[in-house]
C-alpha cells in the first residue's frame, strides 16, 4: 500500500473518483481482494477503501462498519489531503520488520519506552497468535530491559502469573468491537516502573 502511495499516487487517486461509501462496493472489492487478478494500485486502492470502511478497523472477517447518523470513515474528495496528513506523521518514525525479540534487543537503551501489545492470549482473532511459552519468554526478555515497557493485554489467570513480577493496573471497559452489544471486560496494564 505505502509502496503505490509513495510511486503512483495519482494513479491510486484515479480508482477513487466518483466512488461513494456503499455496502455492495466494500464487499465487491473485499472479495476481489481475497480473489485476486489485480494490479498493485488496484489492490491498494481496495485495500485501503476496505480497511477504512470495516467495522472496528479489522483485517481479518472485515464487515462493513458504517451506521446510521454517521458518515463513512473515508473521505473520497479529500483522499490526497489524508494520505500528506499520514506521510507527515510518519516522517519522522522508523518502521521496523523484525521479530519483537530481536526489536527489543536492538532497541533497548536506559531512554528507550516499548509499548508492548502482543496478541491476546486463548484469542485467536490474529494472524499471528502466541501460546503461553510466549509469553513467558516474553516475560523474561522485559524483565531485564534497560528502558522501560507497557504492555497491554487481556485479564486471564495465566497472564497474572506469568506477569507477576512487574507492576499491575487492572483497567474495566467496555468492548464494541466485533460484537452487537457492548460487553464489560478486563485488561491488564503491567510496567516495569
Amino acid at each position: 500500500f505505502y509502496r503505490v502511495v509513495q510511486n503512483h499516487l495519482e494513479e491510486f487517486l484515479k480508482q477513487f473518483k466518483w466512488l461513494l461509501t456503499s455496502r455492495q462496493m466494500f464487499e465487491e472489492w473485499k472479495g476481489q481482494l481475497e480473489t485476486g487478478g489485480l494490479t498493485d494500485i488496484q489492490r491498494a486502492a481496495r485495500y485501503y477503501y476496505t480497511q477504512r470502511l470495516c467495522y472496528g478497523g479489522r483485517v481479518r472477517n472485515r464487515s462493513f462498519g458504517v451506521s446510521p447518523g454517521r458518515a463513512g470513515k473515508i473521505n473520497i474528495v479529500r483522499l490526497e489531503e489524508e494520505m500528506s496528513q499520514v506521510h507527515l506523521r510518519l516522517s519522522g518514525c522508523v518502521i521496523e520488520h523484525l521479530p519483537w525479540q530481536e526489536l527489543v534487543s536492538r532497541y533497548d537503551r536506559p531512554d528507550t519506552f516499548f509499548f508492548i501489545d502482543p496478541p491476546y492470549y486463548k484469542a485467536p482473532y490474529y494472524k499471528h497468535n502466541m501460546e503461553l511459552d510466549d509469553y513467558k519468554e516474553m516475560a523474561g526478555i522485559l524483565g531485564s530491559v534497560k528502558g522501560k515497557f507497557l504492555l497491554t493485554i487481556n485479564d486471564l489467570p495465566e497472564i497474572h502469573e506469568v506477569f507477576k513480577a512487574f507492576s499491575l493496573k487492572e483497567v474495566s471497559l467496555k468492548y464494541s468491537v466485533s460484537c452487537r452489544k457492548p460487553t464489560e471486560g478486563k485488561e491488564l496494564i503491567f510496567t516495569n516502573y
